[in-house]
């Protein structure tokens, strides 16, 4: 078995690093091309990438076949300052050898596939020989994950959270949701531009890391979770439109300012509240209610300025996106 030391951070500095280490512990010459790890025959085939999304949180993807028997030893770094969450959609269990000497396997179905260590820890993968490799692994320091994510909505009295709290070393695994799992995919199938994969990427990582959190507060408090500020604010914000359904809808950015939040945090609070984008949801909720009224008589004009349309014929091309035929038409078979 050949191991591999390397160690892990949100920058591009420790892949390019990573292809060293496998260079001189294999023997093949491994490097960085763009994004991605140039896998020589020899060695492995398929996809090895990573990415900075943004200050302090980085995706690294890997959907890839290992011809010799490897162990990628991540060596322990001083401090809790970076962390990784890997989710394993592979079709076999990721062998893992933890720092206290367990050997655990990450699972391939949906229970305990998902693996969260602080970068203080120590581990080894057995990435296996000719094994489909699928994972998606997320890279942030902590700094990022307070500001973008636990702020007002991570409750201390959560015993893992206390650990993140405290810089205490973390290894620990964990269930994989059913929406993280499609998210996992998502990444995984990316087929983006170049120039946009990478805003993309973000918003699936943004997510996963939010979901990621919430499950794990869920899985100690389940129904006594308290709703955070944020949560409230969102809410508050949701009914005040629907109450007004007849003025415009806020644009996403004066959503985020109202509810005192980054757009990004805006735009992954309200999915993760509603299961739906905030420009969706008040979309369907609009065409709902202009079906409603059509079906009550109230004219194609009244009902588009009920709904908040200055702009009938706008209206009109809207409605006939969404259900496929015009408001007077849709009108016509409904009243018979």
């Amino acid at each position: 078995m050949i191991e591999v030391d390397y160690y892990y951070s949100s920058s591009m500095k420790w892949f390019i690093d990573f292809a060293e280490s496998l260079s001189k512990a294999t023997g093949e010459n491994v490097i960085v091309q763009g994004n991605r790890l140039a896998l020589p025959c020899g060695l492995a085939e398929g996809r090895y990438e990573f990415y900075e999304l943004t200050d302090g949180l980085s995706i690294l993807i890997t959907d890839c076949v290992f011809f010799k028997e490897l162990q990628l030893h991540r060596q322990a770094v001083p401090g809790n300052d970076h962390y990784k969450i890997l989710f394993n959609v592979s079709n076999v269990p990721l062998i893992i050898n933890k720092q206290s000497g367990r050997i655990v396997n990450i699972s391939s179905s949906l229970a305990e596939a998902v693996f969260f260590s602080s970068h203080t820890t120590e581990v080894s993968l057995y990435p296996g020989i000719g094994k489909q490799l699928r994972t998606v692994q997320l890279i942030f320091h902590r700094s990022w994950a307070i500001s973008h994510l636990l702020k007002n909505i991570a409750p201390l009295s959560v015993t893992r959270m206390q650990q993140f709290a405290n810089y205490e070393p973390m290894q620990f695994t964990t269930n994989l949701d059913l929406k993280s799992n499609d998210l996992v995919e998502e990444a995984l199938s990316a087929e983006a531009p170049a120039y946009t994969l990478p805003h993309y990427l973000e918003g699936c990582a943004i997510e996963l890391v939010a979901l990621f959190f919430d499950n794990i507060i869920e899985e100690e408090l389940g129904e006594e979770r308290i709703i955070s500020d944020d949560a409230m604010r969102i809410i508050q914000l949701k009914e005040q439109i629907e109450n007004n359904i007849e003025d415009p809808t806020p644009t996403m950015d004066e959503a985020a300012k109202i509810c005192l939040m980054s757009r990004t945090r805006f735009a992954v609070m309200f999915k993760t509240l509603y299961n739906s984008n905030y420009a969706t949801y008040f979309l369907n909720m609009r065409m709902s209610k202009a079906a409603e009224l059509l079906a009550s008589k109230l004219s194609v004009t009244d009902v588009g300025h009920k709904i908040g349309y200055s702009n009938i014929g706008h209206f009109a091309k809207v409605f006939k996106e969404h259900f496929g035929v015009t408001p007077k038409l849709f009108q016509k078979d409904n009243l018979g």
